[in-house]
């Protein structure tokens, strides 16, 4: 798998890589993608955008462009820079999301709820010549029922929300260690897109260390990210966000909700 990774970087002039979820229903059936410039390591460790498609006419319903500073290049290596005129830019167009969207509409048909990995080639073909069904995996219902969430202060929104509580911004062990010692109505906040969490077995020790303080997480990065999954396993309560939380006072009471 290492090895067909690396002869597939040879390969093909790889732009971008995308990772969606696909329901099993048709009706009103809505596919979210994560797609991100070029290999998929840098989901773990890079920005990257979020789409919502209808799957019934592969329309954008729904997205999220943040600030893309870095990418990486090759399977393996470190993240490089991201040049200026493309940090802030979809990473896909509307014909390329058109074309996943195809895909998907055909995966789901065929395999039913799925996980997929597409590649997004290099050049002036046409996008349904550029985007490569890489890998598919099944999911469970419950899998492909996963969204990210909207963080609001206490004092705005508590109607109707997943979760309520103390924000509680972890950056360090340290500030992890306070939160298994006093965990009591506390929501962790870790935005892994900048963190220094991302060495695996630095992640494996954290995300031991929240299920031992029981709190809620609210994480700003994927929800198909490798992390994201690692709570799931330990039974950690994970609330996905696209939107930094920086601006939030420490210990604000904030409420949690779905994205609608």
């Amino acid at each position: 798998t290492a090895e067909v990774a690396l002869l597939v970087c040879n390969w093909t002039d790889l732009r971008a890589s995308v990772i969606a979820t696909v329901p099993a229903e048709k009706d009103g059936a809505v596919a979210t993608l994560a797609a991100l410039y070029g290999q998929l390591d840098g989901l773990e460790s890079c920005a990257h955008d979020v789409y919502e498609v209808e799957l019934a006419t592969h329309v954008l319903r729904r997205m999220s462009v943040p600030d893309k500073r870095d990418a990486v290049r090759a399977p393996g290596r470190s993240p490089e820079a991201v040049p200026t005129r493309l940090r802030q830019a979809r990473v896909l167009d509307t014909e390329e999301i058109k074309a996943v969207g195809h895909n998907l509409s055909a995966i789901r048909d065929a395999f039913g709820a799925a996980r997929v990995e597409f590649l997004i080639l290099n050049g002036n073909d046409p996008a349904n010549e550029r985007v490569v069904t890489w890998q598919v995996s099944s999911l469970t219902s419950a899998e492909t029922r996963l969204r990210y969430f909207r963080v609001t202060p206490i004092a705005e929104s508590g109607a109707g929300s997943a979760e309520v509580g103390l924000l509680t911004p972890v950056r360090t062990p340290a500030d992890i260690q306070l939160l298994v010692e006093q965990p009591s109505g506390k929501l962790a906040y870790i935005d892994f897109i900048r963190s220094d969490f991302r060495q695996p077995a630095l992640a494996n020790a954290i995300a031991l260390d929240l299920k031992r303080a029981g709190s809620p997480v609210l994480l700003r990065g994927s929800l198909l990210s490798h992390f994201a999954a690692l709570l799931r396993e330990y039974g950690v309560t994970v609330y996905p966000i696209l939107e930094s939380l920086d601006a939030f006072p420490a210990d604000s009471h904030v409420a949690v909700a779905p994205l609608v």
